[in-house]
């Protein structure tokens, strides 16, 4: 059983060495495979099923099971004789060219698709933060965006204050509320703010509410026949720093009432400088 053994491990290293020495004193063809890589480009691409199919039986037990192991040496020099091949095969197409040829694109109709040039490419992505040419700007020079039925009163020049009404986005035919944003620019030692509601049908007070400290504010609500009004002043000693903030005032009404009507003032004071700004929701 030993003997046969050792015949067996003897063959094994007879043929490794032997596909060694061929795998050493091969020399690849590069004019050949360079020819067969393109012929295999430029041929048409089929994702059929083979014309005909290879059947293998099932190997028969006994003495072709021995030579397992020698199947497993051939099987890793065959291997290893393929990827030498391949490597040199792509520096061989790389020296030759610079870079792997790619396939041509074709269309529906089986046509070829002409590729772009990078130049061609980026021109058509716009540039981020920038118009592309011939469009126009939404925002006229000179002017900021607002939404419909919004009153923007921009800041001038050593404003201390700027005021943007709108109605609020929660709003209703049945339930209304009118938003007054305000961007402090500088500390302010005082601040009032009015806002009238316009009394049509169905016209109740239902709250109000701002963002800054209530208790820092003598907050009033008052119905009359003509109008709704409501009403913050800051308390003397508080201050208001820099920063944005909201006022707004809520209320019933009827599908005809009209929030442009509406009406607001606001003063404020910093230092001995004094800002009253009106307008309209």
């Amino acid at each position: 059983m030993r003997d046969q053994e050792g015949r067996w491990s003897t063959a094994e290293e007879s043929v490794a060495r032997r596909l060694r020495d061929e795998a050493e004193r091969h020399e690849p063809d590069r004019d050949r495979m360079w020819s067969r890589v393109e012929t295999a480009m430029v041929g048409p691409y089929t994702t059929g099923p083979p014309e005909e199919t290879e059947r293998w039986s099932r190997p028969r037990r006994g003495w072709w099971s021995r030579w397992s192991g020698l199947r497993v040496a051939a099987t890793a020099l065959g291997t290893a004789a393929v990827v030498g091949v391949t490597s040199f095969t792509a520096l061989a197409l790389t020296d030759r060219g610079g870079r792997l040829p790619h396939p041509p694109m074709t269309g529906r109709d089986g046509g070829d698709i002409p590729a772009q040039s990078p130049a061609q490419t980026s021109s058509q992505v716009p540039t981020p933060g920038k118009m592309p040419e011939g469009a126009a700007s939404a925002t006229p020079e000179g002017t900021r965006s607002t939404s419909p039925g919004t009153t923007k009163r921009p800041a001038a020049k050593g404003r201390i204050v700027e005021v943007t009404g709108a109605p609020g986005a929660n709003s209703t035919d049945h339930w209304g509320e009118n938003t007054l944003r305000l961007e402090v620019r500088r500390p302010l030692a005082g601040l009032d703010v009015t806002i009238r509601v316009v009394r049509t049908r169905r016209v109740n007070p239902t709250g109000s509410w701002l963002s800054l400290p209530a208790s820092d504010f003598r907050i009033s609500t008052d119905a009359t026949d003509r109008a709704v009004v409501y009403r913050w002043t800051l308390f003397p000693g508080r201050a208001i720093r820099p920063g944005s903030y909201v006022i707004a005032a809520q209320y019933d009404r009827g599908a005809d009432h009209d929030p442009r009507r509406d009406a607001f003032t606001l003063t404020a004071t910093a230092a001995t400088t004094e800002t009253t700004v009106q307008g309209h929701f």
